[in-house]
């Protein structure tokens, strides 16, 4: 009794050589790429992080500048006593008018 085996290929011999030699290769080279890829991924998410910690510091820095200099502008406010709280807070507060934070035109209150 003879059974039909129809389901399998019929590959010849430069077929089955051809295949065990390409197909190593192609897993190998989306293995690698596969590696590069997260390789990428992983500098870029850490190169945002550091560009992401500069521009806080800068931030951090331009604020303190800007405080600072908003301070020292009104100092000669707060160590006049001729002057009564209410006028040294109008005082202050026309000073302070013209001090901005970035395009947004934040204003300082103190």
């Amino acid at each position: 009794m003879k059974v039909a085996n129809t389901s399998r290929l019929k590959l010849t011999l430069q077929s089955k050589m051809v295949l065990l030699t390409l197909l190593p290769m192609l897993v190998l080279a989306l293995v690698l790429s596969l590696l590069e890829v997260r390789s990428s991924m992983t500098r870029i998410e850490e190169t945002l992080a550091e560009q992401r910690e500069v521009l806080v510091d800068e931030r951090e820095t331009t604020v303190r500048y800007l405080v600072e200099s908003a301070r020292n502008a009104i100092s000669h406010l707060v160590d006049n006593p001729n002057l009564s709280e209410a006028d040294a807070q109008a005082e202050a507060q026309q000073i302070l008018q013209n001090f901005r934070f970035g395009k947004r035109e934040l204003r300082f209150c103190f």
